[in-house]
């Protein structure tokens, strides 16, 4: 199973972004299920992996995106508000966010379709692409 979803993420990821040898993607999330799928998909596309802490500030992560050359970005809902403002500082476009998991409704719905809207994923979720690329495959 851990296999059939890091292949379809990898398909979806390359099918909608175009992801391969020559992207750095930042994973930040604290630990979450999607994790392991999304670096070892990644790798499979021959893209290079950075890690970022999650407790890091806009400031943190935006010195890493510029250090690392980070193309785009994997990141947990919960620090999709700390991903924009780093992406904002470090000159990134926000369409290269990519949401890891799937955003609570708890959040203020407000802060969440700006987000949403800016990183031009409209719920685009991992769980998504591995739906999408299984129809696709046929």
């Amino acid at each position: 199973m851990l296999r059939s979803q890091t292949a379809d993420l990898a398909n979806g990821l390359y099918l909608r972004y175009k992801i391969g040898e020559q992207d750095t993607v930042l994973v930040f999330s604290p630990n979450h299920i999607h994790y392991p799928v999304a670096m070892w998909a990644i790798h499979k596309l021959g893209g290079v992996v950075s890690f970022s802490n999650p407790q890091f500030k806009p400031d943190e992560v935006a010195y890493q995106l510029r250090t690392a050359h980070v193309t785009y970005m994997v990141v947990h809902s919960s620090l999709l508000v700390v991903a924009l403002e780093a992406a904002r500082l470090a000159g990134m476009p926000s369409n290269r966010i990519i949401i890891l998991d799937e955003v609570p409704l708890s959040r203020d719905v407000s802060e969440i379709q700006t987000s949403l809207r800016l990183s031009h994923m409209a719920g685009k979720i991992c769980r998504h692409f591995m739906n999408v690329t299984r129809s696709w495959r046929g």
